[in-house]
């Protein structure tokens, strides 16, 4: 790995799948004995694909893979987008996951207010409910490195002379970019984590509401 000294917080990620169980184990135990909501099966689904993805994530960083390791991250606000959109869907979550598995996609779909749930409004969305600003910026910031765009052309060009108006070019297959720093990794690290927090909120509010739920009926 090119950057030995973001090892702690990247363990520290890798070790993320423990919350996740735990989380997990909380819904469970609440639901057990109730006739199980599909929702509940699209947070067990998106869990142990969030879990996936931050093991790709923690690999590709040490394989210094800097192509794939923020698409990864692009792919784990995925994840936020997925939970959002049953909870906005105008039919309430459990149709929404009804039909996720009817093979519909989520832009097919319109939210409470009748607005088609593309990308950009799922991101809206969670901005207003969390004021995390930041989530848009992670949506479209690592867009380029899922889609081909800028990052992609940027990063053959490994020094460049302004006085000469030349370029050196990589033309090489190695995955890694040489403008990428240690801080730049850090702050993908970070951006992992920050999505996992809300995720493991959104999954803990849920239960909570399950509990009360369960509570009314006794």
């Amino acid at each position: 790995m090119k950057f030995s000294e973001v090892e702690k917080q990247l363990t520290e990620l890798s070790e993320s799948h423990a919350t996740y169980t735990q989380v997990l184990y909380e819904l469970v135990a609440v639901s057990e004995g109730n006739e199980v909501p599909l929702y509940d099966a699209l947070i067990y689904a998106t869990s142990r694909r969030a879990c996936a993805i931050v093991e790709a994530f923690c690999d590709m960083v040490r394989a210094d893979n800097h192509f794939v390791a923020p698409a990864l991250i692009r792919m784990h606000v995925d994840h936020l987008l997925t939970l959002y959109a049953a909870l906005e869907y105008e039919g309430g979550p459990n149709q929404y996951v009804e039909r996720r598995f009817e093979g519909h996609s989520t832009r097919s779909m319109k939210n409470k207010h009748g607005k088609r749930m593309f990308d950009t409004v799922l991101v809206g969305s969670i901005v207003d409910r969390t004021g995390t600003e930041w989530i848009r910026e992670l949506h479209q910031g690592y867009s380029d490195f899922v889609h081909f765009g800028a990052a992609s052309l940027y990063s053959i060009f490994e020094t460049t002379d302004a006085q000469q108006a030349t370029a050196t070019m990589v033309l090489t297959g190695q995955s890694s970019i040489s403008s990428v720093t240690a801080n730049h990794v850090r702050d993908w690290i970070s951006n992992m984590q920050d999505i996992n927090r809300i995720i493991w909120a959104i999954i803990q509010d849920y239960t909570a509401r399950w509990v009360e739920h369960t509570a009314g009926r006794s």
